[in-house]
């Protein structure tokens, strides 16, 4: 019976040890929380209002999507062609409503160089339905920025059925 108790230590200290040495975990966080009274929202929404691109550029890099989400939302309203390289960037984000929100930008941004950087970021096989929201609002960008030669091809793509959203 004195030799089982160590053992039960060393297994129950083991067991506690690897526990807490687990990995970091690979989700990413995708949580995207728009409080109006925060002062982060407001700060997005007076550079908005004010124009300061520049200052909007440095949301793009933050940790949390969801300043990410409101910068890039913010230059849906400005119309600028300028940012269109600074979006694509996050039409790469790993956060779907990041991607999505920036496609609308480039879109509402009515430069057709956005073109190109809608297309790529297009996910083709996504089945699984990770970047939907992107996809649907690729698509409506790209309807409303593109050339007539896409514009056609989009327009015959005979594989879409009339319940795919």
């Amino acid at each position: 019976m004195k030799h089982q108790r160590p053992t039960l230590l060393i297994l129950a200290l083991t067991a506690l040890f690897y526990s807490g040495c687990m990995p970091p975990s690979n989700e990413v966080d995708s949580n995207i929380t728009l409080d109006a009274s925060s002062p982060e929202f407001q700060r997005i929404a007076d550079f908005q209002d004010q124009q300061l691109a520049d200052s909007l550029y440095t949301f793009f890099h933050d940790e949390q999507p969801t300043l990410r989400y409101l910068s890039a939302r913010a230059f849906a309203s400005m119309r600028s062609p300028e940012a269109i390289d600074s979006l694509a960037r996050l039409l790469q984000d790993p956060v779907d409503r990041v991607r999505a929100i920036a496609a609308y930008a480039i879109g509402q941004s009515g430069a057709a160089a956005g073109e190109r950087y809608l297309l790529r970021a297009f996910e083709r096989n996504d089945t699984a339905g990770h970047y939907r929201l992107a996809n649907r609002a690729i698509l409506e960008a790209v309807g409303k920025i593109g050339t007539e030669p896409t514009l056609a091809d989009l327009a015959t793509v005979s594989t879409y059925e009339p319940t795919d959203t």
